[in-house]
């Protein structure tokens, strides 16, 4: 029997300091315009793939010698998200993450079965079973870095998708207005040190554990998530 190799998919969290060589080394290796490589680069969290092994070797060692980089990489295994490798980030055994799909343009029925097949490796019959469902369903993907990729794939497709789950106490509360949902994510991020899926579930939930931070940090965050239109505030 042939071997066949492993695809590899990249979940870009954080752009770092050099992004111009970021999005040159985003040209390179899946052959983007400049344009479509620096909306990947400026709009973080963001997929990059699927790329064979070799190239996301390749490629994931240049992104470790970029400061500032933060990124997660998982195997794709006949087109099923499987054991995840994590990269630049805390290793941690993966785990399903629940999603909740809320939306899509019924023109791109085939385009968001198949993204649901590809996070959670379900069958033609059951992601048709779910994508036909009264909306909004919830989605089970085999791990965050699956959950992140379908949440990115459907607001390409003009659909709407949020990551849920436990885990994050309360503490303080966080109100969300107009603010861009992918700016507080990034805040989150940057000052707390929370991975993407923990600042989704910050803000699907309206609290965040800041029993362990400093004054100067919860500060700092407050005065970030004012300019975003966001509220912090002791619950």
């Amino acid at each position: 029997m042939q071997h066949q190799a492993s695809m590899y998919m990249i979940m870009l969290q954080r752009s770092g300091d050099k992004k111009i060589q970021l999005i040159k080394e985003i040209r390179a290796a899946f052959g983007y315009g400049l344009k479509e490589a620096k909306a990947l680069v400026d709009k973080t969290p963001s997929a990059l793939g699927p790329l064979p092994e070799p190239q996301a070797h390749a490629l994931m060692e240049v992104l470790r010698g970029l400061p500032g980089v933060r990124f997660e990489a998982s195997i794709i295994k006949k087109a099923t998200m499987g054991e995840a490798v994590t990269e630049g980030v805390e290793v941690t055994e993966p785990q399903a993450v629940e999603v909740r799909l809320s939306a899509y343009d019924p023109a791109r029925k085939i385009a968001a079965i198949k993204l649901i097949r590809e996070a959670t490796g379900l069958g033609l019959a059951e992601a048709k079973r779910l994508a036909e469902s009264p909306l909004p369903v919830q989605i089970k993907a085999s791990s965050a870095v699956a959950a992140a990729a379908f949440v990115e794939g459907l607001r390409a497709i003009g659909g709407a998708a949020t990551l849920s789950g436990e885990g994050l106490r309360s503490g303080y509360a966080l109100e969300i207005g107009a603010a861009d949902h992918y700016q507080v994510i990034d805040a989150l991020c940057r000052q707390l040190h929370l991975n993407t899926n923990e600042a989704q579930e910050a803000i699907n939930q309206h609290k965040i554990d800041l029993e362990s931070a400093s004054e100067e940090m919860i500060n700092q965050l407050d005065e970030s998530l004012k300019r975003l239109g966001a509220l912090l505030k002791k619950s």
